[in-house]
Parts: structure tokens; C-alpha cells; sequence
């Protein structure tokens, strides 16, 4: 829970660098869950910074299930910065997911 507090004030503080450092810490430690690689990816979201949110999307598979709210997360990061055909391939991958 401390983590994931940590990781979502430096997202909110548009700190994206140290929300991605923070995770990285705890991906390394064997402590990142679901809800840590999702705030992780929420947080490169708010800055628009949507290859970091599609490659934490593709880590994310190799470590924990990837849920509806981490697409949900990587597409608003790839809206935001209008890398439209970015959304539709996710949200292509999260249908054949069974994520709708």
C-alpha cells in the first residue's frame, strides 16, 4: 500500500520518472503487483507518455494477469497524445484478452 501511495504521488506531482523508478524498485524486489504496474502505467498516462505506458503494459504481462484498468490506463496515455492507432490495437488486444 506505501508503494503504491508513493508511486501515485509522483504520478500526481507529474514526477512520471520517479513513479517508473519506484516500480522499478519494487519489480525488482518481487513486490510490484497488478495495482502497482497499474499506477505506474496511470502515471505516464497524466503525462501523455504513451511508449512508457505500452511498455509497461508488455512488462506487466510477463509478471502479473494484466486487467481492464491496465488497458484502460495505456490507451489513455496513447489518447492524450492522439497516437490513435495506439487505442485501437488495444483496445483490439484487450476484446481477444476477454478484457470487455
Amino acid at each position: 500500500v506505501t508503494m503504491n501511495a508513493a508511486i501515485g504521488a509522483a504520478a500526481a506531482g507529474s514526477k512520471w520518472q520517479l513513479a517508473l523508478w519506484l516500480l522499478s524498485a519494487a519489480a525488482r524486489d518481487g513486490l510490484a503487483n497488478a495495482l502497482l504496474w497499474n499506477t505506474g502505467i496511470s502515471a505516464c498516462a497524466k503525462s501523455s507518455n504513451w511508449p512508457h505506458a505500452l511498455q509497461l503494459l508488455q512488462e506487466m504481462s510477463a509478471v502479473c494477469a494484466r486487467d481492464l484498468l491496465s488497458f484502460n490506463g495505456a490507451i489513455a496515455a496513447c489518447q492524450r497524445a492522439s497516437a490513435w492507432t495506439y487505442c485501437l490495437g488495444l483496445m483490439e488486444q484487450a476484446s481477444s484478452e476477454q478484457l470487455s
